[in-house]
């Protein structure tokens, strides 16, 4: 059984705690307007373009197994591809970079064991993505496989899966980064695709089953910071029971580039990225503190 992976970061300290290995897994059924991995909405592989190093030399057209690649107005176009990699391997600019590779439970053991002892009391592994949850079969192989290892897991979820996946995957994870994008379903809908419903119900059911979460909130200007809506979540995750902890998580801008090279468009692009005052007054409506947070 293998999945399918797009990226994974060494030395995280920016997914769960401590020092961890973040594996992103390819695909999600959620398509929010903010995504930071545009790259990992799609359950296929794929490419980046990078058009600013192509020198149009056309290695490319003439290597393609798949008769697949042409240049339209000086850019490269892709058709039908079966991913044979030739494009790749004979780009000279380097150009071309293709985003998803398969790995087995083993390969991903054999991965982050390398860096077993950097991660300290509280790193570990980290799974994100995309949606995780949704290669559930390799996903449940590989946390059992790093179980056996004593590694510290980390599942990073939209919390849209069916319930009872979620619940078992919770037998091997030691903690969740569990999102809430909006509290109104039919917002969250607009913003994400999906409504809110099955994933406020799995975080109550999470929480029910003793799970350590930390409920992380992307806090997007001008789309789901206002007042209501976090106070709103805030409730929602203080009526629960079990070791629940807020961090907000504030728009950022750094992924604007990525859309490009997958051929997507962003949307968002007139949003100011917030400054510290803006954070310390949002995180404070969510009873954090922004500064005591940034101080660990």
């Amino acid at each position: 059984m293998k999945g399918l992976v797009f990226d994974i970061k060494r030395y995280s300290i920016n997914d769960g705690p401590g020092i961890r290995t973040t594996i992103f897994f390819k695909g999600c059924p959620l398509k929010c307007l903010w995504c930071h991995n545009p790259e990992s909405q799609s359950f296929e592989r794929q490419f980046f373009y990078y058009k600013d190093k192509c020198i149009s030399c056309k290695f490319c057209v003439a290597s393609c197994s798949a008769d697949s690649i042409k240049f339209v107005d000086g850019a490269l176009k892709r058709g039908e591809c079966n991913f044979c990699l030739k494009c790749e391997e004979v780009c000279p600019g380097n150009s071309i970079k293709s985003v998803g590779s398969y790995y087995s439970a083993e390969d991903v053991l054999d991965f982050v064991v390398k860096d077993y002892h950097f991660y300290g009391l509280n790193g570990g592994v980290t799974f994100s993505g995309g949606e995780p949850l949704f290669q559930f079969d390799f996903l449940i192989e590989t946390l059992k496989l790093l179980k056996k290892e004593n590694l510290n897991i980390a599942i990073d979820t939209s919390g849209f899966i069916a319930t009872e996946k979620i619940l078992e995957a919770a037998k091997y994870t030691d903690i969740f980064l569990y999102d809430i994008k909006h509290f109104d379903s039919s917002k969250h809908k607009i913003l994400t695709g999906v409504d809110n419903t099955l994933i406020l119900k799995n975080l109550k059911e999470l929480s029910n089953s003793g799970a350590n979460i930390i409920v992380r909130i992307p806090i997007i200007p001008g789309i789901n910071e206002d007042e209501e809506n976090l106070i709103n979540i805030k409730k929602f995750v203080k009526s629960l029971q079990g070791k629940i902890k807020i961090e907000p998580v504030f728009y950022h801008n750094i992924m604007q580039g990525k859309y490009e090279l997958c051929g997507k468009k962003y949307s968002l692009n007139d949003i100011v990225v917030p400054d510290n005052s803006y954070k310390r007054e949002k995180s404070r409506v969510l009873g954090v503190d922004y500064d005591e947070a940034n101080r660990m």
